[in-house]
C-alpha cells in the first residue's frame, strides 16, 4: 500500500543543510563540497576529505586531523553555538540573522558548517553506566551544546568509540540513511582499520571555525541552553 522509492533523496544526503526561516525553513544544497565539519566541546573545525579532483584524502591524513582535534583541550568556556540549532525555528531564524549581522566573518563560518558533506560530533562526555539509557541519550542528542541539528546528518562518536547517526528528517527518509550506513559498515569490516598509531604527521587539512559574538548573541545562546535543558 505504499509507493516505490527512487534515488532522488540521495542528492540531499550529503552537502545539504536546513536553513531556519520565518514561517518555513529552506533545504539548502551545496555542490562540490570537500570537507566535513567536526564539533568537540564548543569548538568547530573543518576537515578536508576530498581532493580537488574528487579523490579521497589519504586516511592517515584524515586520522591526523582527528587526532589533532582530540589533542586540543576541551573548550567548556566558550558559548556553544550548537545550542542555537535546538531553538524554536522562528527564534533560530531571528538568531541566525542577528549572528550574521554582528560581523562579516560569521557568514563564512556558517557557510563552512552549512556546506559540509556532513557533521561529525566527537562527544567528550562519558555515559553514566549506572543510569539506564545514559548512552542512548548521548547518542541521540546529548546536552544539545555540541550538535548542529540542521545538518543532513551527524555522525556522533563517544569516547569509547561507540557511534550513532542523528539525521535531520525533512530532506528525506531513513531508508537513504540506513542504506548508506549499511555500505559504510560493510566497507569498514572489509578494509583495514585506521588506528591512532597510523595517523600521518600532517594536520594541514584541518581548520578552526570561529565566530564573533556580542552580548545580545551570548544572551540568545544562554536562553537556548536553558530552554533545551527545561525541554
Amino acid at each position: 500500500g505504499t509507493y516505490p522509492l527512487d534515488m532522488s533523496q540521495y542528492e540531499l544526503l550529503f552537502e545539504s543543510t536546513r536553513i531556519p526561516q520565518l514561517g518555513r525553513d529552506q533545504i539548502q544544497p551545496y555542490k562540490n563540497s570537500r570537507h566535513v565539519v567536526v564539533q568537540r566541546g564548543s569548538r568547530f573545525y573543518t576537515l578536508l576529505l576530498l581532493n580537488e579532483d574528487g579523490t579521497a584524502v589519504p586516511a592517515e591524513d584524515i586520522a591526523a586531523g582527528v587526532q589533532a582535534i582530540l589533542n586540543e583541550p576541551i573548550d567548556r568556556e566558550s558559548e556553544p553555538l550548537g545550542a542555537l540549532s535546538t531553538m524554536d525555528r522562528d527564534e533560530w531564524a531571528k538568531g541566525r540573522d542577528a549572528l550574521l549581522g554582528i560581523h562579516e566573518a560569521n557568514a563564512a563560518s556558517l557557510q563552512d558548517i552549512d556546506s559540509a558533506l556532513f557533521a561529525v560530533c566527537l562527544e567528550h562526555e562519558h555515559p553514566n553506566e549506572s543510569v539506564p539509557g545514559s548512552k542512548n541519550r548521548l547518542l541521540l542528542h546529548g546536552d544539545g551544546r555540541n550538535r548542529w541539528f540542521d545538518k543532513s546528518f551527524q555522525l556522533v562518536i563517544l569516547p569509547d568509540g561507540t557511534s550513532a547517526v542523528n539525521f535531520e528528517h525533512s530532506w528525506g527518509d531513513g531508508i537513504a540513511v540506513l542504506r548508506f550506513f549499511e555500505e559504510v559498515f560493510a566497507e569498514a569490516k572489509a578494509q583495514p582499520v585506521v588506528t591512532p598509531n597510523s595517523a600521518g604527521p600532517s594536520s594541514a587539512n584541518l581548520k578552526s571555525v570561529n565566530f564573533v559574538l556580542d552580548d545580545g548573541m551570548r544572551q540568545t545562546i544562554a536562553r537556548a541552553q536553558s530552554d533545551y535543558d527545561a525541554f
